[in-house]
């Protein structure tokens, strides 16, 4: 009872941090897909460094809201998630710090872990620091405004320096030599191992690492499918199994939260928002990422097979379905991908209610 009080309390504050991150994503990525619709419309390569100092200034403008704007936004996703859950445990204190430690943990490529981890740190640290170090009401702004921040501030860039980037270096390395070396093996082999990649930390350095060898791929006129399908895939299988829960199962299955993060999990999946599926990992990480990892891969190696290629100048999102060559082939591999995944899900949630482990919910 007491471990899973822990994980309870882990998970309160896991999901404060992730109802802060999602708007910042969500908003980023929309932006961006929406921009890359119309720049496929007129025929431009918003991707080109050449299109940022075009005479065009509508050409100019989408391609710096696609180049720098959106994507530089969306990475305070790892500042804005360590920060409030830092927040969560420490109150006012932890959240500085849990700002500064997301921001080096994005820059450390360690990214969702990476800020997960500092940001428990930097929230349980301000906590004890502030508990065990007080003082009269004549210096506490002294102390909330200077002494706490500077402390807390050396804390977390030296957990940063030694632990933090370390580890996202350390993760970077082993993916690509993994890739590479799966690579050797055929080209099926490679899209299901991206597509898996991509669904395996929602957002996190494994899916960042596969989403940049697989885009580098993807510029040598590698298909660059089992990148978008990858990120898509988690999180419209955790909304397909919501809805298939509420009007077909009927056995509610999901608690009241996970019910209410379904339906903006399937949006954000249609976006090619990973981290839609997020809530439901947090709930149960060791079953739901090999789970997400199975029906990325299995939707990945459907969609290469049926012959639907992606290039790297096309939106794969909700946005760009009817630009595919085939775009009812496009969707149905899509979604065979997210039906593998909301049936494994379902199966699970059902041995979970089977042992009784849902009630508490």
């Amino acid at each position: 009872m007491e471990k899973k009080s822990v994980w309870k309390t882990a998970q309160k504050h896991i999901m404060t941090g992730i109802g802060y991150m999602i708007p910042v994503i969500v908003a980023a990525n929309i932006i961006s897909g929406l921009v890359q619709l119309i720049g496929s419309g007129l025929g431009w390569d918003l991707n080109a460094a050449e299109a940022l100092t075009s005479s065009n200034m509508l050409l100019q403008c989408l391609a710096w809201i696609k180049q720098v704007a959106a994507p530089q936004c969306q990475n305070l996703m790892y500042p804005v998630f360590a920060a409030y859950l830092s927040w969560s445990i420490a109150d006012r204190q932890g959240l500085t710090m849990g700002f500064f430690g997301g921001l080096l943990a994005y820059l450390g490529n360690s990214g969702f872990i990476g800020a997960l981890i500092i940001g428990f740190a930097a929230g349980y640290f301000m906590k004890w620091l502030s508990s065990v170090w007080t003082v009269s009401r004549q210096y506490r702004s002294v102390m909330n405004m200077m002494i706490y921040p500077l402390i807390g501030a050396i804390f977390v860039f030296l957990l940063s320096f030694f632990v933090i980037n370390p580890l996202g270096n350390a993760i970077n390395q082993a993916i690509q030599w993994f890739i590479t070396t799966v690579g050797a093996y055929g080209t099926v082999p490679m899209v299901a191992l991206i597509g898996g990649m991509m669904g395996f930390d929602c957002g996190g350095p494994v899916n960042k690492a596969a989403f940049a060898i697989g885009y580098g791929l993807a510029g040598t006129g590698f298909t660059k499918l089992p990148v978008t399908y990858g990120a898509m895939i988690a999180p419209l299988g955790f909304g397909l199994a919501v809805f298939i829960d509420k009007l077909i199962v009927k056995k509610h299955l999901f608690s009241e939260s996970l019910q209410g993060a379904g339906i903006p999990a399937f949006i954000l999946g249609l976006f090619n928002v990973t981290e839609g599926a997020l809530p439901l990992v947090m709930d149960d990480p060791l079953w739901m990422v090999p789970i997400n990892v199975i029906g990325s891969a299995v939707g990945s190696v459907a969609g290469y097979l049926a012959g639907n290629f992606l290039p790297i100048d096309r939106t794969g999102n909700v946005l760009g379905f009817f630009l595919q060559e085939n775009p009812l082939s496009y969707i149905a591999c899509l979604f065979l991908g997210a039906l593998v995944v909301a049936v494994l899900t379902l199966l699970r949630r059902m041995m979970l209610l089977k042992k009784g482990a849902l009630q508490a919910e």
